[in-house]
Order: structure tokens, then C-alpha cells, then sequence
């Protein structure tokens, strides 16, 4: 259910700008945490969503800036998450990532 709810909150997001946007990205990405801390069997799942987020905040940037903003997610995620997890959030982000350029 948070996994759905953090969902339609990046949904949302995507129709705003600014500080709105990013207001209801931070909204999922508490609830994304939230449904972790709940049911971590889930992690396979919660990660792909989350790694959604981390691509789609991504994307809003250029390039550089993208790389760099990878970078510190890793850092923090793997921090928070713990070592393979956050890994494996922001290698499931990296690969979103690089598909929609592709495009």
C-alpha cells in the first residue's frame, strides 16, 4: 500500500515544478522508506520504485550534474539502506537512467 501511495505521489510530481515537485518526491521517497522499514522482504520491489525516483530526479538534471547527483544518492543510500542496497537502488536508478536516453 505505501509502495502505491509513494507511486502516485512521483506521478503527481511529474505534473508539477519547482518546489511543489519536489515537496511530493520527498513525500514518496518517505513512503518508500517507510514500506522498507515495514516489510524489508519487499526490498526487491521497494527498490525498483525508489530507483524510479532516483532516475526521474536524475533526469531533471544535465548530464554532469546527473552523474554527480548519482554519485551522492549512492552515498547516501548506502548509508541509510545499507552497503548492498543502496547499491543495488542506484544501479537499478543508473540502468532507468540511461534507457530513457536512449529514447
Amino acid at each position: 500500500m505505501l509502495v502505491n501511495w509513494g507511486n502516485l505521489l512521483l506521478d503527481r510530481a511529474k505534473t508539477e515544478e519547482g518546489r511543489e515537485a519536489e515537496r511530493l518526491v520527498e513525500l514518496a521517497e518517505a513512503k518508500y522508506r517507510s514500506a522498507l522499514e515495514m516489510n524489508p522482504d519487499q526490498h526487491e520491489l521497494i527498490r525498483d520504485n525508489w530507483g524510479n525516483l532516483v532516475s526521474d530526479r536524475a533526469r531533471l538534471q544535465n548530464e554532469e550534474d546527473a552523474e554527480a547527483f548519482l554519485a551522492e544518492s549512492e552515498r547516501t543510500y548506502t548509508a541509510s539502506l545499507g552497503a548492498e542496497l543502496g547499491r543495488r537502488l542506484i544501479a537499478t536508478a543508473r540502468q532507468k537512467l540511461e534507457a530513457g536516453r536512449a529514447i
